[in-house]
C-alpha cells in the first residue's frame, strides 16, 4: 500500500528535525537483518544516545536537498536505514561497526559528517577511532601519571627514611 502525500511530507519533516539535532548520522544497509537483531540494535543505539530509523531514499534525498544538503539516493544499494548519533561524532559509526563484526548482515555503506556525505572507507576510519569518553580518560591518566611517579619517589625515599629510624631505635634499646 502506497503511502499519502500528508505521510510522506510528515516523514520527511521527522527526517529533517533528526538532521538538525544530529552530529552524524551512519548510513547502513540492514538488508537480511531479523526483527530480534533489529531491536536489539536499537536497544543498544537507545543506550548510546542514538537512535536507528529505516528511510525510504526519495523520502532521504527530498529532506537533505530541503536542508540543502547532498544526498544521491541511486548511490546506496539495499535496504538503507540511518543511525544518527545526538552526542559525539564517533558513536553511530562505532556502534554500527561493532554490530557489523557480531552480525555481518548489517553493512555500513557511509555516512553523514560536517556537512558533507562520506564514503564507506571513511566511516570505518570514523568507526575505528577512539570514543570521546576514551580520549577523554587517557588524556586524563597521561596528565596524572607523572603525579604518580612523583608522589612514589617521594614516599619511597619516607619509607627508607622511616626504616633507618626505627632501626636505630631498635639498636638503641
Amino acid at each position: 500500500m502506497a503511502i499519502t502525500k500528508e505521510a510522506k511530507k510528515k516523514k520527511i519533516g521527522e527526517i529533517r528535525k533528526r538532521l538538525q539535532r544530529q552530529k552524524a548520522i551512519a548510513f547502513v544497509d540492514y538488508s537480511g537483518l531479523t526483527t530480534p537483531e533489529i531491536n536489539q540494535l536499537k536497544k543498544n543505539l537507545r543506550e548510546n544516545n542514538c537512535e536507528f530509523q529505516v528511510i525510504k531514499k526519495t523520502l532521504a534525498q527530498i529532506a537533505f536537498k530541503e536542508e540543502g544538503l547532498e544526498f544521491d539516493r541511486d548511490f546506496y544499494k539495499g535496504q538503507l536505514a540511518f543511525i544518527y548519533g545526538f552526542e559525539d561524532e564517533i558513536t553511530p559509526f562505532k556502534l554500527a561497526f561493532q554490530f557489523f563484526k557480531e552480525n555481518e548482515k548489517l553493512k555500513l555503506v557511509g555516512g553523514y559528517y560536517d556537512g558533507s556525505i562520506i564514503s564507506k572507507q571513511e566511516a570505518e576510519q570514523f568507526a575505528q577511532l577512539p570514543s570521546r569518553q576514551e580520549l577523554e580518560s587517557a588524556i586524563v591518566s597521561r596528565m596524572t601519571a607523572p603525579l604518580y611517579g612523583f608522589l612514589n619517589a617521594i614516599s619511597y625515599h619516607l619509607k627508607g627514611l622511616v626504616v633507618v629510624l626505627n632501626n636505630r631505635i631498635n639498636q638503641l634499646q
